[in-house]
């Protein structure tokens, strides 16, 4: 299973809501068992399927990486409903800027000529006070490839402010790139800033993906402890952290 609305998740509704539809029968055996293991499923609770290949070491191996929403659909065959609550506020570190250099919550200190930092821009149209709004996320990777959320610009800005308000924040975080998601009206917005920026500017497509598709890298990144927000608290934070518990991974969400 890979998403609650998969094919095999269709196939189920329609059977559950069509008694003329095709009836499955459906063989679940999760990697871990359940509590209480399934009708076919002779193993004790948390027991693994197959020990001897992928015993508890592979399997929360493979936790960690995919995070639980992966995990749940490709090793238990039991998508988790999209209801919000994809990214856990708790999940995020914390870091302090000196100046010079990030201390991690950890203790360990990353001189900033050690990172690389980079931003992000989804640009909106900004036109009036219903309009979605430009996001613009600046980023340092440290060496063990922490990532960093230096700064979040979330604004509705016109397209004709957009490109000073670019360099001023590609300026501020020290970026050595930017990558814009180039689609529609955004590839004009990637054209004009590359004639105003001297760093290079990237294009990113979304090559048909959904929101949540997309995200999902986040996410585990994310559970697993590899993203930290800066100490003491910006503004901003605290709204990037409701939003972000908030969203559900649907395209009509405030992401």
């Amino acid at each position: 299973r890979w998403h609650i609305d998969d094919l095999a998740g269709r196939l189920l509704q329609l059977q559950a809501e069509d008694p003329r539809a095709d009836q499955w029968t459906v063989l679940r055996f999760p990697a871990y068992a359940e509590d209480p293991p399934g009708p076919d499923d002779t193993r004790q609770p948390g027991e693994p399927l197959w020990p001897s290949r992928f015993g508890t070491a592979f399997l929360e191996t493979m936790r960690a990486a995919l995070g639980s929403y992966q995990f749940a659909s490709l090793y238990g065959q039991s998508p988790l409903p999209e209801e919000g609550g994809l990214f856990k506020p708790g999940w995020f570190k914390r870091f302090r800027d000196t100046g010079d250099a990030f201390i991690l919550e950890s203790g360990k200190v990353w001189p900033y000529l050690h990172c690389w930092r980079f931003s992000v821009l989804d640009p909106a149209t900004g036109k009036n006070h219903q309009s979605d709004y430009t996001a613009l996320g600046s980023f340092a990777v440290t060496p063990d490839k922490d990532l960093l959320l230096l700064g979040m610009l979330r604004e509705r800005i016109r397209l004709e402010d957009l490109s000073r308000r670019i360099q001023a924040e590609t300026d501020r975080w020290g970026s050595h790139y930017l990558l814009i998601e180039a689609n529609g009206f955004q590839i004009q917005v990637a054209t004009e800033a590359r004639k105003l920026l001297k760093i290079p500017v990237r294009e990113v497509m979304p090559e048909g993906k959904t929101k949540l598709v997309r995200a999902l890298p986040a996410i585990a990144r994310a559970e697993a402890g590899g993203m930290a927000l800066p100490m003491p608290e910006p503004a901003w934070v605290g709204p990037y952290l409701e939003e972000l518990g908030n969203w559900s991974g649907q395209d009509g969400d405030r992401d």
